[in-house]
């Protein structure tokens, strides 16, 4: 599936997980650079993201702008986030309420490491 809009017209009502689909297109878009319908090779952001989860370095996807060597596995985090929300079968995908706790937790790692960061040039 390259896009929510299958998933649209096969249910009478839109439901978290199509939502949760869309959200993760956003995290691919971020974490890549890439357009979510412009991956190139026939497939969409959202196929080609699950090839290269099974081996690529992951260090060929992450867009430029972002790519900062202390928050890669941070990235790396999002990055696999958004491949798990646009997993093919609805029901694997996160809840909002997952994808939130992750995203928490990936802000105070981050947050830590700042102050860790700028703490040791403080005293260096």
């Amino acid at each position: 599936m390259c896009d929510n809009s299958a998933e649209y017209g096969s249910t009478p009502k839109v439901n978290e997980k199509v939502d949760v689909y869309s959200f993760g297109v956003v995290l691919l878009e971020l974490t890549t650079g890439k357009v979510a319908n412009d991956s190139g090779a026939g497939m969409c952001l959202a196929e080609w993201a699950r090839q290269y989860q099974k081996g690529a370095p992951f260090d060929d996807i992450v867009d430029e702008a972002i790519r900062e060597p202390a928050y890669m596995q941070h990235i790396l985090s999002a990055f696999t986030m958004g491949v798990n929300c646009t997993g093919e079968n609805p029901l694997t995908r996160p809840s909002m309420k997952e994808i939130l706790h992750q995203l928490i937790q990936i802000s105070a790692e981050v947050a830590y490491e700042a102050r860790r960061k700028r703490v040791s040039e403080l005293l260096a």
